[in-house]
């Protein structure tokens, strides 16, 4: 699917584009609507769109300022100008900024339609164009990349790698001897890889992960001497064993560093990716690239968590000791208000422990994710007793195919406020229809059996429920209270009882459940305003 956005300061037009196109058809649907550049500028970088359906006079940011700003920060967007006559020969200076046609109001539902068709023809046109060339540099480099792939991954991967076979990986890796110097383990991740090989790539994760090597390693060339490459059979994850300059001491990291971000938000404007990166320690030998890449890859690990820039050092992970662990009684509080439907309240401890953890800077990340995982098993064991998945509440896998989830705290907090809130709502549905259910058997017990001594605590033991929860819920569902209903279906069978004259009204009392002949004529008498006698008297004679 297209995606479009429509930015109109007119709120009847957007209306009118949005409802009488039939996107389906054409294989589009609208992401976003705007009243004013600056608003459509704000989404848009949110969640970038292929169509831009814009005006030209606005308020705030008009419609060339937004063409402008799109065509320098999102060169792949294809604007389509809507404009009144009287604007067309200025919305026609806009050609500078990639324009690719202009629709003139009132707008013909018909020619619109032609020219998203024909933006759709040219994105498919340009994407086909990339796709071949990407597969063509695929095929041409193949075999070369893939054996060095592996060889330098060992090296990386496998700190017992023996003399021997750690020489046929540098040779392989495309070593002739060890390199001399010093260097670091860098390891690169994009946050949301999956969602750009789905949108771009038609979820090709191969061909994304290929575009993306690339990319990056022609924008990590002028940083000088390393070794740059995608490690063997992880499509999201790229290594660079950088060469450090003999005279670069540790004032100059910052700025290296700085220059580095900079990079990656280059890369982030150009192919969509954001890219997170991780820091190893130092190492003279290619014998300590291991260690410094495992580092390298904690920190990538955990960069959405210790950190809130682009580039995480591995000390920043390490220096995190302390050990998180729920407290057992907020668990049950939490589990206790998912299972009673009290999402309001579960949702606050959710703010409430996100804010512990984002607001410390040294609980380590290993033991945010365990607490993750404990109140996700937690959940699914108090689901399980109701008869029913988590799967099957959430409609979601588990767990993240890629581990995304964990990777930090947003992606974490909206995984479990979602959770939270399918949970909560379906424990409340189920519970409503399990309480009409409950009190429907109830009402009918007491309709037949009302003759015999019955009380609220011999009901609640029999339908295994809470005498005071009985009582809230009784109410709840019939609008009486319990003694009320139950007197009331008691005296509506005394007035059937009246109509046989042969019956006293001593026995009537009796086989209508009153052991006390004097309270149920004060019972009768307080409903009626009168005597069985009188009632009878009035009524049946």
């Amino acid at each position: 699917m297209r995606k479009v956005w429509i930015v109109d300061d007119e709120e009847w037009t957007r209306i009118s584009i949005r409802e009488q196109i039939d996107w389906a058809a054409l294989g589009m649907e609208v992401a976003g609507e705007a009243r004013n550049g600056r608003a459509a500028l704000e989404g848009i970088r949110q969640s970038p769109p292929d169509i831009l359906l814009t005006d030209i006079r606005m308020p705030v940011m008009d419609g060339m300022a937004l063409l402008e700003q799109v065509h320098q920060e999102f060169p792949g967007i294809v604007p389509i100008v809507l404009s009144g006559y009287s604007e067309f020969e200025y919305a026609k200076k806009a050609i500078v900024y990639g324009v690719f046609d202009y629709i003139l109001k009132p707008i013909d539902e018909e020619q619109l339609a032609a020219t998203l068709r024909r933006a759709a023809e040219r994105l498919n046109e340009e994407d086909n164009r990339k796709n071949e060339l990407v597969e063509m540099k695929i095929r041409i480099n193949e075999s070369g990349p893939l054996t060095k792939e592996r060889a330098l991954t060992r090296l990386v991967t496998e700190p017992g790698l023996g003399e021997e076979a750690r020489r046929q990986a540098l040779r392989k890796g495309g070593f002739a001897e060890e390199p001399e110097g010093r260097r670091q383990a860098l390891a690169f991740e994009a946050a949301n890889f999956a969602d750009v090989a789905t949108r771009k790539y038609g979820g090709d994760e191969g061909l994304a992960s290929f575009a993306l090597l690339n990319v990056l390693e022609e924008l990590l060339q002028p940083f000088g001497r390393g070794v740059f490459f995608r490690r063997f059979g992880r499509q999201n994850e790229f290594v660079w064993l950088r060469a450090i300059p003999a005279e670069e001491d540790e004032s100059e990291f910052d700025g290296f560093f700085g220059k580095l971000e900079g990079m990656l938000a280059r890369l982030t404007e150009l192919t969509g990716f954001r890219l997170y990166a991780g820091v190893g320690r130092e190492f003279a030998s290619l014998r300590g690239a291991s260690g410094s890449y495992a580092e390298a890859n904690e920190a990538v690990r955990n960069a959405g968590i210790v950190h809130r820039g682009p580039i995480v050092h591995s000390d920043e992970v390490s220096g995190r000791n302390e050990y998180y662990r729920y407290p057992v009684d907020k668990e049950k509080m939490l589990l206790h208000c998912l299972e009673n439907g009290y999402k309001e309240q579960a949702l606050d401890m959710i703010d409430e422990l996100f804010r512990e953890w984002t607001g410390s800077e040294t609980i380590h990340p290993g033991s945010i994710r365990e607490t993750m995982d404990e109140l996700k098993v937690g959940i699914r064991k108090m689901l399980k007793k109701h008869g029913v998945a988590l799967e099957q509440v959430t409609g979601e896998a588990a767990y993240d195919a890629d581990g995304a989830e964990y990777r930090s705290f947003e992606r974490m907090r909206q995984r479990l406020v979602r959770t939270i809130e399918r949970v909560s709502d379906y424990m409340s549905a189920s519970r409503k229809v399990g309480a009409r259910k409950a009190i429907e058997d109830i009402v009918q017990y007491l309709q037949r059996h009302y003759a015999e001594e019955i009380s609220l605590h011999a009901v609640s033991e029999r339908f295994h429920l809470n005498p005071a929860y009985l009582s809230r819920l009784f109410k709840s569902e019939t609008g009486q209270t319990f003694n009320d209903y139950l007197s009331r279906v008691r005296l509506d069978a005394t007035v059937e009882l009246l109509r046989n004259e042969q019956l006293k009204v001593s026995d009537i009392a009796s086989l209508v459940g009153y052991e006390n002949a004097n309270y149920f004529l004060k019972k009768f008498k307080d409903f009626y305003g009168c005597t069985p006698s009188e009632y009878r008297n009035r009524h049946f004679r």
